[in-house]
């Protein structure tokens, strides 16, 4: 399938499309507790209403496709906190949690679920703190950095600026 076929099929604008932002961060800004590698769950376990708002904020900030908050909600990770049951049902609320935020703000946006990686990747240290300070490994984005990381080099690697600056977007 190509681009205008998959555009066509999905009822996409012919624009960029603006996703939604980072779950994890905003819920971090927002005062819920995401200290754990389970923090996916324990804001839809904690804070659901938390959820559904930041996906209504995402939609009314102008985002044409929203992201389920099931990036953290990883079987095994579930399992050490003994929350290993629940797996289904969070990730039954977090797409629930998606459609009623679409269906609250009256628009067509799309909801893409987010699959985790196998042995989860969360880091602590590099979420902003909710007074606006950076985490213990995190400064301000560096374009240059993330354009790398983008084209799939590893974080030793992206650490070597490039010698020619590639424009991310268009």
């Amino acid at each position: 399938m190509n681009n205008f076929e998959l555009t066509s099929k999905l009822n996409l604008p012919d624009r960029p499309i603006l996703l939604d932002g980072g779950m994890g961060r905003e819920l971090r800004f927002r005062g819920i507790d995401i200290l754990t590698a389970i923090w996916s769950a324990n804001a839809l376990i904690v804070a659901p209403d938390t959820v559904r708002q930041i996906h209504q904020d995402f939609i009314s900030a102008g985002a044409d496709i929203i992201t389920t908050n099931t990036y953290g909600i990883i079987r095994s990770n579930l399992a050490q906190k003994g929350l290993e049951d629940h797996f289904e049902k969070l990730n039954n609320l977090a797409c629930q949690l998606a459609r009623q935020a679409r269906q609250k703000s009256k628009t067509s946006v799309l909801i893409a679920g987010s699959l985790p990686p196998l042995a989860g990747s969360y880091r602590p240290g590099r979420i902003g703190r909710p007074d606006g300070g950076q985490g213990s490994e995190c400064g301000p984005p560096d374009r240059q950095r993330l354009a790398e990381i983008s084209r799939g080099r590893s974080d030793q690697q992206a650490d070597r600026r490039p010698r020619e600056v590639h424009r991310v977007l268009p």
